[in-house]
């Protein structure tokens, strides 16, 4: 079976299950990053033919959440985090921050 359709079935039938449990599409979805590029573009097709409104990744994401709002990079929060991390992550800058550090710890 090729893989465009059965991530197509999969998201579709997840989404339906959403509806069910929470009586409620919402209005965005997460989708996964670990997979091809095309595949992820498809599963963007996918999501905005159901009707959301934008999508995060788990693992990548453009600089700028305004550059895609299909494929808005995920900024974990976690519990053990001191709430200047937290301002830092939700003030707008901490993308750009990450970013240069990942591309700096490549390079």
């Amino acid at each position: 079976m090729n893989i465009l359709i059965v991530a197509e079935e999969h998201l579709f039938s997840n989404i339906e299950i959403i509806k069910e449990k929470l009586e409620s599409s919402g209005n965005s979805v997460i989708l996964a990053g670990d997979v091809s590029i095309h595949i992820f573009d498809m599963l963007k097709k996918y999501t905005k033919e159901v009707g959301y409104k934008y999508a995060i990744a788990t693992d990548s994401g453009a600089v700028c959440i305004s550059d895609d709002l299909f494929h808005i990079r995920r900024i974990g929060i976690f519990p053990k985090n001191k709430i200047i991390h937290l301002i830092r992550k939700v003030s707008g800058k901490y993308n750009f921050i990450k970013i240069k550090r990942e591309i700096k710890g490549k390079g």
